[in-house]
């Protein structure tokens, strides 16, 4: 009959317990903190508390079987028992070992490591239980409590080499915590390993007294649990304060955007507002300049002609920029080549540029079909290459390059554009660079690092949003004193035979001679549309507005078309369109107005002709021979 002193059993059940107490508030408090986001890596040590108190409780229940219940070793109980008690107890250090492993690398281990690992451990522990039935009483206990020491000491000593490692990483107090006491834990393992060894193979009884382990020294394992546990409980709290630091730092930012937001809603409607004025007036000035023109074709007037033209054109430019960037520009989608865009503007880059800067034009062969408006392609281009002539005061090279691509799902993501086929538009200058703090600012609205009155701060801010409206991306590389380049991606698409192409220029003055009906709410503007169209054989009849529009319709005077501005005071374009298509379906329409919003959002039919403001004489001859036909 085995025997066993049951002073040391109290001690060890005593020992167990407080253990058991101790492993039982610290998971019960683990898991109630961490339940709502808990770290992925601490959950292997909660998982580790409850298997060393599976352990204590099974072992306890194995000694008291021995001790108390005299049951044979060979008793299905005791053998239940003892499987589990060595099973728990491999589980534990191995699941240690796994946080520990995952804490230092910052990412979970593979699922197929974690399962081998953990089967690994459950079969060890059976095999070892089960083997070692028939043993002596001491050697199955060294056996047995052998194996979980050994096991214990090696995977704490290398959880804790593992969490010494990630506490520069993580910044945090507690690996340094739950290292020292891992070491220490694994040390005391390895400890009684040694002991239990010496106990039962040392030649005398005295041999062992160097490596004294008194029963009560097991309480210290009780004051290790109590250091792991604080270690896991920091370690979490850090990580909640860190979460709760990120999420208030997020929300700074989300207002910051949000007021960020309002604020530029609020500039971009005065923006459109004053462009859309603006155009209003460049129109007459547009209509007096024509004039000028005819009176002074030969003569020394003609100069000064050209001046004005020239002086209207920056001015389009500049409306063109406040429209875009208020999201008012008129878009005109056509099927197009942007190759063939870059080639038909390198002239006017060129004359941009001057003469002390190089342009080289790198246009890949071949199409690179895309839905845009040319002359919205044309006016990134010009501000990019305005932007670079800045940049080259001594003169330099720019270089454009056209070229077809595709971006995989990694390239797209860091453009914030969709993964696809994209026509890339390279503008690189060979001058000043910018530095990263610019950079972060580069697309800002009314950013600009030019000395006042030299720049708008529009031009970068406008090409962002009009490749961002097409659905593609911008990209930017730049160094001080390296040169910049801009990298404009444009989705490229099949094109659409069914679309019409853009009217051609020539198409001018073809119609011959009409009855019109011209809507203007400007007086001014509706005396410049009289002279022009009457100048070319139409027969013309004006309106203030919708109203007087329709009463003059309904006049019993038959019109061949209908020009009608679209932005005006009571009856707006939109109504009286819609009134018009009602009554005289075969009436045709040119609208006119300078707001990019107003055929999709007033409602107008896709066929309804569109002339933007400001507009010149030629220009209203052109759309108004296209809407007659």
């Amino acid at each position: 009959m085995e025997r066993l002193d049951l002073d040391q059993i109290g001690e060890v059940l005593l020992g167990y317990g407080m253990q058991a107490v101790v492993c039982i508030v610290g998971a019960v408090l683990l898991a109630l903190s961490a339940r709502a986001r808990p770290l992925p890596h601490l959950r292997w040590w909660f998982w580790s508390w409850l298997a060393l108190l599976a352990y204590l409780v099974t072992a306890a229940l194995a000694l008291s079987g021995v001790g108390f219940m005299r049951l044979p070793a060979s008793d299905w109980r005791r053998v239940v028992l003892s499987v589990a008690a060595l099973v728990a107890g491999l589980l534990q250090p191995t699941l240690v070992a796994i946080g520990a492993a995952e804490s230092a690398a910052g990412r979970p281990l593979a699922d197929a490591t974690r399962r081998r690992l953990l089967l690994a451990a459950v079969v060890v522990g059976a095999l070892i239980a089960l083997g070692t039935i028939w043993l002596p009483l001491g050697l199955r206990s060294w056996t047995r409590l052998g194996s979980r020491y050994l096991a214990a000491g090696v995977l704490f000593l290398g959880a804790a080499w593992l969490l010494w490692r990630c506490r520069r990483r993580t910044g945090s107090r507690a690996p340094t915590v739950l290292a020292v006491a891992s070491m220490c834990y694994g040390l005391g393992q390895l400890h009684a390993f040694a002991w239990n060894t010496v106990r039962e193979f040392g030649p005398a009884p005295a041999s062992h007294l160097v490596l004294t382990f008194p029963y009560y020294l097991g309480y210290g394992d009780v004051l290790l649990q109590v250091f792991l546990g604080l270690g896991m409980m920091t370690w979490h709290l850090e990580a909640e304060r860190e979460r709760a630091e990120r999420a208030l730092a997020d929300l700074a930012r989300s207002q910051e955007g949000l007021r960020q937001a309002q604020k530029m809603e609020v500039v971009g409607r005065l923006a459109g507002g004053v462009a859309h004025d603006f155009n209003n007036l460049m129109t007459v000035m547009y209509g007096a300049t024509d004039e000028l023109a005819r009176l002074h074709e030969v003569g020394p007037g003609q100069e000064h002609v050209r001046d004005l033209e020239d002086a209207l054109q920056r001015a389009k430019g500049l409306t063109t920029q406040l429209l875009a960037f208020s999201r008012k520009q008129v878009s005109r989608v056509v099927d197009v080549d942007l190759g063939a865009v870059v080639r038909d503007n390198e002239t006017l880059l060129q004359r941009l540029l001057g003469s002390d800067i190089a342009l080289r034009l790198d246009v890949a062969e071949g199409d690179l079909p895309a839905s845009a408006d040319p002359n919205q392609v044309a006016q990134v281009l010009m501000n990019l290459v305005v932007n670079a002539r800045d940049a080259m005061p001594n003169g330099g090279t720019l270089a454009v390059r056209a070229t077809a691509v595709e971006l995989d799902a990694a390239a797209a993501n860091a453009l914030q554009a969709p993964a696809g086929a994209y026509a890339r538009i390279d503008v690189r200058d060979t001058g000043v660079g910018m530095s990263d703090e610019v950079k972060t600012h580069l697309f800002e609205p009314f950013f600009t690092t030019k000395p006042v009155g030299q720049g708008t701060g529009l031009g970068l801010s406008t090409v962002y949003g009009i490749v961002r409206v097409a659905g593609g991306g911008v990209g930017v590389e730049s160094a001080v004193g390296g040169g910049t380049t801009v990298s404009i991606f444009w989705p490229r698409r099949a094109v659409d035979a069914s679309r019409p192409a853009a009217a051609s220029c020539s198409d001018a003055g073809r119609a011959g001679r009409a009855r019109i009906l011209a809507v203007e709410d400007d007086p001014q503007i509706r005396d410049l549309m009289l002279r022009v169209l009457t100048r070319l054989g139409h027969d013309v009849t004006t309106a203030g507005d919708g109203a007087e529009a329709l009463l003059r319709l309904r006049g019993g005077v038959s019109f061949d078309l209908l020009v009608t501005d679209v932005v005006m005071p009571g009856m707006d374009g939109g109504e009286l369109i819609a009134a018009v298509r009602a009554s005289f379906p075969r009436l045709r329409v040119l609208a006119i107005s300078g707001y990019v919003g107003d055929l999709a959002s007033r409602g107008l039919p896709a066929d309804v002709g569109w002339l933007q403001k400001p507009f010149t004489a030629a220009q209203l001859a052109q759309a108004t021979a296209a809407a007659i036909g």
